[in-house]
């Protein structure tokens, strides 16, 4: 939010459909659940996976922040808002340089918030 004004987001698979994704791929790459542990590589295949999804997802928050953050020069609104599927858990994983919010039905409450 710049200036009170939503300037833009970014919308990706969540951590779910990345494993449903992957199982599609393979059967060897199908399970039934995640099992986000921390930062460190799997030694295993259904390990590994998760890493992997952990990695993908964290990561890409992170580098929406530093690309947000060099587009508007450190003007935006510091708080990150999480919202959806998985966000709590991979909230508290987030860098700590900004306060974190967990929303976890934001999209409904702005579509709410439009109709009033």
């Amino acid at each position: 939010v710049l200036n009170s004004k939503f300037i833009g987001g970014s919308i990706m698979l969540g951590a779910e459909n990345q494993l449903i994704s992957l199982g599609n791929i393979s059967t060897k790459l199908k399970f039934d659940k995640l099992s986000i542990q921390g930062s460190s590589f799997g030694n295993d295949t259904y390990a590994a996976v998760n890493s992997g999804i952990y990695l993908s997802t964290i990561g890409a928050i992170e580098k929406a922040l530093e690309i947000s953050s060099t587009l508007y020069d450190g003007e935006l609104n510091k708080a990150i808002f999480t919202t959806g599927g998985l966000a709590d858990i991979f909230s508290p994983h987030l860098s700590k340089n900004s306060p974190i919010i967990y929303r976890p039905h934001l999209v409904i409450e702005g579509i709410k918030k439009l109709t009033e």
